[in-house]
């Protein structure tokens, strides 16, 4: 989701948040509601990613591929790459930059 690679470093993923952050704020897309929706999916990831507890907890979920149908803390997240460089950054796993 933040598109930084599982071994980014807090500095990486405040960068990467606060790029993305800026693009799809709401108050920059007034009226877009998939801008909106991306803000809020970006922002809990970031939330993850920049508390070491958070996302050690999802870095063994994400390994032990608890995300199957799981529920609680992540379940929101199912098996999106919040934290992998898989993705681009634009919410899909394929490597363009069409989002």
């Amino acid at each position: 989701m933040l598109g930084v690679p599982r071994d980014a470093d807090k500095a990486a993923i405040k960068n990467a948040f606060r790029e993305l952050a800026l693009k799809y704020h709401p108050d920059k897309n007034k009226g877009d509601k998939t801008a909106e929706d991306r803000f809020k999916d970006i922002s809990a990831a970031y939330e993850v990613l920049s508390d070491s507890k958070k996302k050690a907890e999802y870095d063994t979920m994400r390994k032990y591929g608890a995300f199957a149908g799981a529920g609680g803390r992540f379940a929101g997240f199912a098996n999106r790459a919040i934290g992998c460089d898989e993705s681009d950054g634009d919410g899909d796993a394929d490597g363009d930059a069409d989002g």
